[in-house]
């Protein structure tokens, strides 16, 4: 089950914010987080839809869209990120002894998200402090579908680690 779980959002196609602006999907997010904090246990890692999430939880986060480019500029502060993540290593480190899982694996998966993060060692804040709070996210890779209301979705994709 581990790295085998997408979630998405439906419902928002025709809204032309990006989905980090909009307060109804952000908040969606963190009550989900605040109430089952094991995403980086299951949620894969070869998507944006983790980052995704994440990014719709910090509280720093601003996206702006470039006319005629595909992707987004999304602009957070580095150490907040690396708080957040750094807080749910935790959960999934439970998840993996309840899965009875190597040592080694679960470094791999730590090491893989630090590494899908672009963040540093929770030893290293003040390294990200000094870095460049920009990255580019594919518009593409969101998990956004029409409906003619909201819809809250999630799926295991049979993925494994």
């Amino acid at each position: 089950m581990m790295n085998g779980m997408m979630f998405g959002i439906e419902g928002y196609d025709d809204d032309p914010r990006e989905v980090y602006s909009i307060a109804e999907i952000r908040h969606l997010y963190s009550s989900f987080h605040e109430a089952w904090p094991y995403w980086l246990y299951f949620c894969n890692l070869h998507t944006e839809v983790l980052r995704t999430m994440v990014f719709c939880c910090l509280s720093s986060i601003a996206a702006m869209k470039v006319d005629g480019r595909l992707n987004i500029a999304v602009e957070y502060k580095p150490l907040e990120l690396v708080r957040f993540v750094g807080n749910d290593f935790g959960p999934m480190n439970a998840m993996c002894e309840r899965a009875e899982m190597a040592e080694r694996l679960i470094y791999n998966r730590s090491k893989a998200i630090r590494v899908r993060f672009k963040t540093l060692s929770p030893y290293d804040c003040s390294t990200a402090l000094k870095s460049r709070p920009i990255i580019s996210i594919s518009c593409s890779s969101l998990a956004i579908s029409s409906r003619d209301k909201p819809f809250f979705f999630f799926g295991f994709s049979g993925v494994t680690n």
